[in-house]
């Protein structure tokens, strides 16, 4: 279906704009304009807000699905190369995150009994949680039993058994 002549005007005159703030050097396009406070560049079209980076797609590749994000194959958020943009569910961008090393990851069991046997050892916390991958606030919650209670020893036998799901501290007597 052939554009109006006056969407078709727009979309030019759109694209020389965004084009003026698009800085060229290394292997993205990066956007030289506003940025939002997580990194991502963006822009006010006709008084609506735009990601920069959904923008550039949308400009060279068409559409986006309501339900999809535009992910970065290049993991720079100030990228607005379009070759360096697809469309993916936020499980596609979740999952890229964790193959890419930029979210925390989580323990496993052996993890969780490793970090309190090292902090039990005098380790520091800070030092304990940057080894192991994961947020010093994430540790103090396993320490403490707010989070993965179920690998916390048992107080009243004074031994390392683990508890049942929803089972208790008992209290020494």
């Amino acid at each position: 279906m052939r554009r109006p002549r006056w969407h078709r005007d727009l979309m030019k005159r759109t694209d020389l704009r965004f084009s003026a703030h698009i800085i060229h050097g290394g292997n993205c396009m990066e956007w030289g304009g506003y940025f939002q406070s997580a990194g991502y560049g963006h822009l006010v079209i006709q008084g609506r807000r735009w990601l920069a980076h959904r923008f550039a797609y949308q400009l060279h590749a068409g559409s986006i699905a309501p339900e999809l994000l535009v992910r970065h194959h290049c993991d720079n958020r100030r990228c607005v190369t379009p070759a360096h943009l697809e469309q993916g569910t936020h499980t596609d961008n979740m999952l890229d995150s964790i193959v890419r090393g930029r979210r925390w990851r989580k323990l496993d069991d052996d993890g969780v009994r490793r970090a309190r046997a090292m902090v039990g050892e005098g380790m520091p916390q800070n030092v304990v949680a940057r080894q192991l991958g994961i947020a010093e606030p994430t540790l103090s919650q396993i320490l403490s039993g707010k989070r993965r209670a179920r690998l916390m020893p048992a107080i009243e036998q004074g031994d390392e058994q683990e508890r049942e799901p929803g089972q208790l501290d008992a209290v020494a007597q």
